[in-house]
């Protein structure tokens, strides 16, 4: 099978994470995929990519706080 359409097909949702950090020389060939994936072309969308790391665990959370209260207020919203 070919290696694309066997990640898709065998993609999961994790729910659980390791405590471990995640080494520097991952993120940085993470974010480097990250350039190659698709990118609208609409002008709307016409900005610079901007990739975030945030390592400190109570700024995780309190950013994972903060963008659930922004769905929240999307969805009230449709």
């Amino acid at each position: 099978m070919n290696s694309v359409f066997e990640n898709i097909y065998l993609r999961r949702s994790v729910r659980d994470y390791k405590p471990n950090d995640v080494p520097d020389d991952i993120i940085k060939e993470l974010i480097k995929a990250g350039t190659y994936a698709p990118f609208s072309p609409y002008p709307t969308r016409d900005q610079p990519r901007r990739f975030v790391v945030i390592k400190n665990r109570e700024m995780i959370g309190g950013a994972l706080r903060a963008s659930e209260k922004i769905v929240a207020r999307h969805e009230r919203e449709f």
